[in-house]
């Protein structure tokens, strides 16, 4: 008899332990479930870009990969704001007129489309409402888009910064892709 309160300590002991091993595994599971170049792959529309963008941040989780986005279109912008700020200094009369307008029209798209980036990083970083998050992913897209629509009202005219421009509307994209995949991972875990 004074084995079995033995026996009965090491069995709870032993449920305690392994109760807490497979929680302790359920939680590495899904840390190591996470594959971003599946998450790029499903709907994402610039699927490439995407996957560098994972593999250049090295993102291990679906929010580390939207906020890498996020970082990626901050940095993006930044160079296309700096570019047309150089062209609206300029004194050729490449662009003034029509062309100057279309410039100052991108330039407060870009300063726009910044602080709505800022606005989704804060966001990403707290936790923060998913209708907030695609509140202002959906407005970097719109800004993205006024300076497209300005640009292509300029007839025959050339946009010096649209290879920045073009990878920039990309990844806004996909951030809004991600941004709304993350609320669809978020609501499965």
């Amino acid at each position: 008899m004074a084995g079995q309160p033995a026996a009965v300590v090491f069995l709870v002991l032993f449920a305690l332990v392994a109760t807490g091993e497979s929680r302790l595994m359920r939680h590495t599971n899904r840390i190591a479930l996470f594959n971003p170049t599946t998450m790029c792959k499903d709907d994402i529309q610039y699927q490439k870009i995407c996957l560098k963008v994972a593999k250049a941040s090295g993102a291990t989780s679906p929010n580390a990969l939207v906020q890498a986005n996020v970082e990626a279109a901050i940095t993006t912008t930044q160079q296309a704001a700096i570019q047309v700020g150089k062209l609206m200094n300029s004194s050729s009369q490449d662009y003034q007129g029509i062309m100057g307008s279309a410039l100052h029209a991108c330039q407060e798209s870009y300063d726009s489309l910044l602080d709505a980036l800022h606005q989704s990083q804060v966001l990403l970083q707290t936790r923060g409402s998913h209708d907030d998050l695609m509140t202002q992913l959906s407005a970097a897209s719109t800004h993205v888009t006024t300076c497209t629509d300005s640009v292509g009202e300029v007839p025959e005219a050339s946009y010096p910064p649209e290879k920045v421009h073009s990878l920039l509307g990309k990844l806004v994209s996909n951030t809004l892709d991600l941004g709304a995949k993350l609320n669809a991972h978020n609501e499965k875990h």
